[in-house]
């Protein structure tokens, strides 16, 4: 799913599981997407609300341009606040 932060920015953030107090987020290494993460999320799921990311211009359908990493960083804060409502506890990333 795209979520839309503001009328002209889009970034890819897919959820799996059911939405609980346990969530963690997955940010992928640079130049990669969410789907980096496949094998882990069904683990994770068993415990946690998993909230998986693809940066932009590696989300694999052209809808996304990279610019800089600090966009991508200012939209993924956007996305914190203002969907998650509050900080996210874990966070795993790949390098």
């Amino acid at each position: 799913m795209y979520i839309i932060l503001k009328e002209e920015f889009y970034m890819e953030i897919v959820e799996f599981g059911e939405e609980n107090e346990k969530k963690i987020l997955l940010i992928p290494g640079n130049m990669m997407s969410w789907k980096q993460f496949d094998e882990v999320v069904p683990l994770l799921m068993k415990d946690y609300y998993v909230i998986a990311v693809s940066l932009d211009g590696y989300d694999g359908t052209g809808a996304t341009t990279f610019t800089s990493t600090e966009s991508s960083a200012e939209k993924l804060e956007e996305y914190i606040k203002d969907s998650l409502k509050k900080v996210v506890p874990y966070l795993l990333t790949f390098p």
